[in-house]
């Protein structure tokens, strides 16, 4: 028993010192936030939801009636958190390689090399991703899993932090 009870204490200890240790990133979190909602205006939620999906390593839906802000929030959190941004549009036409990249011939080199997509970002914006087809959305998927990318049996490792904003207009606007 007495275990036990020493065991929670140090159990209640390192949660203090955890919340303190948190404390100091309170300024920085608050000063992110307020300069971000003075470029997003009026979408105080979707901004710190953002930021707390990105601070925990997850990935980003975002469903919104177009001109709304969407894009400018993706890019503004790159930006403001000094992170390398791409942004794909998205069509009912585009292949996982356009996403991915391609291995391509080098006639010079006699050889194939691989030509990187714009996945190989920090934040990558996948903008009205319900409008390509399945096939294309899954090239996604082992990116946002594993952190990189495999073509032709080769894997590729993603930048770190690897961040997947996706937006897509509500089913009624598509």
């Amino acid at each position: 028993m007495i275990w036990g009870t020493a065991a929670q204490k140090v159990s209640q200890q390192n949660h203090t010192d955890e919340h303190l240790d948190l404390a100091i990133y309170y300024p920085k979190i608050d000063a992110f936030l307020t300069q971000i909602n003075s470029i997003i205006l009026d979408k105080q939620q979707q901004t710190k939801l953002a930021l707390c999906s990105l601070l925990a390593s997850g990935h980003l839906l975002f469903e919104d009636l177009p001109g709304l802000g969407k894009t400018t929030l993706a890019s503004s959190l790159s930006r403001l958190a000094g992170l390398d941004f791409q942004r794909i549009q998205f069509t009912n036409d585009m292949l996982a390689s356009d996403v991915i990249g391609i291995n391509m011939f080098n006639q010079k080199e006699h050889q194939f090399e691989f030509k990187y997509g714009p996945i190989f970002t920090q934040i990558l914006l996948a903008d009205e991703i319900n409008r390509c087809s399945p096939k294309t959305q899954s090239a996604l998927l082992e990116a946002m899993e594993e952190g990189n990318v495999t073509v032709d049996g080769t894997r590729y490792e993603l930048p770190k932090p690897f961040w997947v904003i996706a937006t897509q207009n509500p089913l009624f606007q598509s």
